[in-house]
């Protein structure tokens, strides 16, 4: 249960390539978010890919991008 709830959403694009869902969704999951709605889509005409994820997390955001950024992300 989710003491606090606030709601984030995250966006991002870069280059597409495979595995990209699935690293956002496990980073999101493995600090404890829970996943609300999430969409995503690749560019095939320039090779770009474009994901928005909302999630709860009982944190703040600036704490969420330094884990992802320690995470290699």
């Amino acid at each position: 249960m989710v003491s606090e709830k606030r709601l984030y959403t995250l966006t991002l694009s870069c280059p597409d390539r495979t595995g990209i869902v699935a690293a956002v969704t496990s980073f999101i999951a493995n600090l404890g978010g829970w996943i609300t709605d999430a969409s995503q889509h690749g560019d095939f005409s320039d090779h770009h890919f474009f994901m928005r994820v909302q999630k709860l997390r009982p944190i703040k955001p600036v704490t969420i991008l330094q884990d992802f950024w320690r995470s290699g992300g």
